[in-house]
């Protein structure tokens, strides 16, 4: 079957640096013969900067045991974030989990904005290259203005 694979967003804090989780696979349907992957988060530049967003690839269940390729590259231009991660070792691996964590910063103007993120052109391979489904879906978050509490003193 198709092996979910999301961006797990809460809600952001205005002007905060945040790091949330890409996570492939699940209890249900965890990963299966994967080998790499390659995929572009959609997300609003209006309210999303740019110039935070940072991708970490801390060891995972996909990367264990090998040296991993990993690749990000922000494209405000098309209000993308394009990330790959491959094994190696020409094995595959099987799981479920965090793969990947990205870190950004809600530069929201509005105090009651909402933004939406979602995984746009996801491939999976195998080691033999057979592509795998992925089943990707949309998130929708509040930015919440973070209120100076100190100042109130």
């Amino acid at each position: 079957g198709e092996i979910p694979l999301s961006f797990e967003v809460d809600t952001l804090y205005n002007g905060q640096i945040q790091s949330f989780p890409i996570v492939l696979g699940d209890d249900t349907t965890p990963g299966d013969g994967v080998y790499g992957l390659a995929f572009s988060l959609q997300y609003d530049p209006a309210i999303i900067s740019s110039e935070s967003i940072q991708v970490a690839f801390p060891d995972s269940w996909l990367t264990s045991g090998t040296t991993p390729l990993t690749y990000f590259k922000v494209d405000p231009d098309n209000k993308l974030l394009h990330v790959a991660i491959s094994r190696t070792d020409q094995m595959n691996a099987s799981g479920n989990g965090t793969i990947a964590t990205v870190s950004l910063s809600a530069n929201a103007a509005d105090s009651s904005a909402i933004t939406s993120f979602q995984i746009v052109d996801a491939k999976i391979i195998a080691a033999d290259e057979t592509a795998i489904p992925a089943l990707t879906a949309s998130t929708t978050v509040a930015v919440q203005t973070v209120t100076n509490t100190a100042a109130m003193h």
